[in-house]
């Protein structure tokens, strides 16, 4: 029966990663129109940091599409996407991040500076 809950628990944790991940993607990418590709990974990033979501969406994107992985990345290299120990080491060192607070400028989230920090540009 642990077992089972155990596998419940985790089957719930990724379904709240996979719906935060696709949430914050959804903001950044409706909100930022007017930044680049490197802006809204950089916004992800600061969002995911604040968020402490960042280490939950590794196993997201590694497990969601692995056939899109390799077509995207060079497989001929390690990457930490395809190869479950660097994943878990990348993992790991992006949980540490949890230990902190980050206050970051509302520009930096995509938020206008006289709006609520999480509500989108609009």
């Amino acid at each position: 029966m642990p077992l089972q809950r155990r596998q419940r628990s985790r089957s719930a944790r990724s379904i709240f990663a996979l719906d935060n991940f696709i949430s914050t993607f959804r903001h950044v990418n409706l909100g930022g129109s007017h930044i680049g590709k490197l802006g809204k990974f950089q916004r992800m990033v600061c969002i995911g940091c604040q968020d402490h979501t960042i280490a939950s969406w590794i196993p997201v994107l590694a497990t969601t599409s692995p056939a899109l992985v390799r077509q995207l990345y060079d497989t001929r290299i390690p990457n930490f996407l395809l190869d479950p120990d660097l994943r878990d080491s990348v993992q790991t060192l992006l949980s540490t991040l949890n230990d902190f607070t980050f206050k970051l400028d509302p520009a930096l989230l995509g938020a206008c500076p006289q709006s609520d920090i999480s509500g989108p540009v609009e």
